[in-house]
């Protein structure tokens, strides 16, 4: 239990590098100055929190959206920040990197760790959370371009680390005994997971960006809060007692529901990594792969070797071996698959009675296992041959594909018969 706390801390460190953007750098500047120019402390009452069901989503005229590219049947992706994808320079080098490489697929953040929205809206239900000044102003022309480029566009949105929706509506913020809302050892602030207006804003900006052109949408952040002093934290609407990992799964249960039954709009989800070992384990975050994988087109563990604790495998250091780690985890999550398959098979055969506990339901299908893999160096060089091992591990596992994760967009070529670097500065 030492080495996965250890493990789980080295993970929460590690995830940092997520933030280790120009957002970072200038983030609570960025909030500070909205706050005062958009009035973001506001004094109307928080929106309707009983949980019903949205009406079946229909676009509006003003919502005319562009051709949409087809999910391929191998996502080869690439993540790209607001920030470098408002640069024409730099997008237009990001959109070269992928098809230099062989890479079909972009992932652009469009709700960020701040709860900053990347673009203006359209939407009237959006329009008190729109920013003063859009990170992407012509994301229009950003989604044609990827379009045009053969690009399948996903856009990442964070979900309940959203300090300006915390700010907006402090009710539905995770709390602090004694009063006042309660805030991570980095000073950010936390949407309650149980908040069923927080839901309901999400779903509202899924149906805008996809709308705007995006082909699918990724959410990202979908947990409690795992750092700080979780002790003192009181929440408003989660209850305490139900187990965490219920609170989530109701919420990827509303998500698919809302979005990929109602409005056909393909959704996907990033894990842990670690959520790829255990069927009933959580981590202490609520995140449980089996909660997932029946409400979404794709899951993304986020499988990056050097995230592992050393050790891992037997191995000292694993991030000098990507292939071993990456096809380890996804042969774990193989497992909840095969299982599925198994307990399926006896309720139809009438083995098993169909009201018995199952590990997943029958009807419907499941998520393709579609992971973040490691392109920064942490832990080891990542060159070309760590990045194609990885790749390697991930189809020899019967993975649908892959998303290269580096925080400053820099990336090394692996496909092409070439060295270089493509970089976003």
């Amino acid at each position: 239990m030492e080495q996965l706390e250890s493990a789980i801390s080295k993970w929460i460190e590690a995830l940092e590098a997520r933030w280790k953007t120009p957002i970072r750098v200038f983030g609570w500047f960025m909030i500070l100055g909205t706050a005062v120019l958009t009035g973001m402390v506001l004094t109307e009452p928080s929106p309707d929190l009983s949980p019903v069901w949205l009406p079946v989503y229909a676009a509006s005229p003003e919502e005319v959206g562009m051709r949409h590219v087809p999910m391929p049947d191998e996502v080869r992706g690439v993540y790209i920040t607001a920030h470098s994808a408002a640069n024409p320079k730099l997008r237009a080098g990001l959109f070269a990197y992928a098809k230099r490489n062989a890479l079909n697929a972009v992932v652009i953040d469009v709700k960020d760790g701040n709860g900053l929205l990347s673009f203006m809206p359209r939407r009237e239900t959006l329009k008190a959370h729109a920013p003063e000044k859009s990170t992407i102003p012509d994301i229009d022309a950003v989604l044609k371009e990827a379009g045009d480029a053969g690009l399948y566009r996903i856009a990442r949105v964070f979900v309940f680390q959203d300090p300006m929706y915390v700010k907006r509506f402090p009710a539905e913020a995770v709390q602090r005994a004694g009063g006042g809302v309660w805030a991570d050892y980095k000073g950010v602030t936390w949407v309650d997971p149980a908040s069923k207006a927080a839901w309901r804003y999400n779903v509202e900006i899924a149906k805008d960006i996809y709308a705007r052109g995006f082909d699918e949408i990724q959410f990202d952040y979908i947990r409690f809060p795992s750092d700080g002093n979780i002790k003192s934290i009181v929440y408003r609407h989660y209850d305490g007692k139900t187990p965490k990992h219920e609170v989530i799964r109701e919420f990827f249960a509303f998500m698919h529901r809302e979005l990929e039954v109602k409005a056909k709009i393909p959704i996907s989800y990033d894990l842990f990594g670690y959520t790829t070992w255990y069927v009933d384990y959580d981590l202490g975050i609520g995140q449980l792969m089996v909660d997932a994988l029946p409400h979404a087109t794709a899951v993304s563990a986020m499988v990056y070797p050097s995230h592992y604790g050393n050790g891992t495998l037997g191995f000292a250091n694993p991030a000098q071996y990507p292939y071993e780690i990456v096809a380890d985890s996804l042969k774990k999550a193989n497992r909840l698959y095969t299982q599925r398959e198994k307990e399926c098979a006896e309720v139809a055969s009438g083995v098993r009675s169909a009201t018995s506990q199952l590990l997943m339901p029958c009807d419907g299908t499941l998520a393709q296992q579609r992971p973040w893999i490691q392109a920064f160096d942490i832990g080891a060089t990542y060159t070309a041959d760590k990045i194609q091992a990885q790749i390697r591990a991930m189809r020899d596992q019967g993975g649908k594909g892959f998303l290269l994760w580096n925080a400053r967009n820099v990336y090394r070529d692996f496909a092409a018969v070439r060295s270089g670097t493509t970089t976003a500065r």
